[in-house]
């Protein structure tokens, strides 16, 4: 499982765990980081797919840490399209 961008903590609070840091305001930017957070949140889906393949079980971690990585990554990715729409909405 490769993740592109670090993993950030806002509150210390495990449901803050997110990927997604905005580099900007344009909406150029925000859909750029939205393509990279898309990036991990596929790498992390396909992480789930091969755990039970024996090629691949042994590179990816362990159960537990694979689904985790999924939910930090569907997080991150919620909140990249939010970021979108949100500011899209503005005058």
């Amino acid at each position: 499982m490769i993740l592109s961008t670090p993993l950030h903590y806002n509150h210390g609070m495990a449901y803050n765990e997110h990927t997604y840091t905005l580099d900007g305001d344009s909406l150029e930017t925000r859909i750029s980081d939205c393509k990279t957070v898309r990036e991990a949140w596929l790498n992390t889906e396909a992480s789930l797919k091969f755990l039970d393949d024996g090629l691949w079980a042994d590179r990816l971690g362990d159960r537990d840490n694979v689904e985790e990585a999924y939910k930090i990554s569907t997080r991150s990715l919620k909140m990249a399209t939010d970021a979108i729409k949100t500011k899209s909405k503005l005058p």
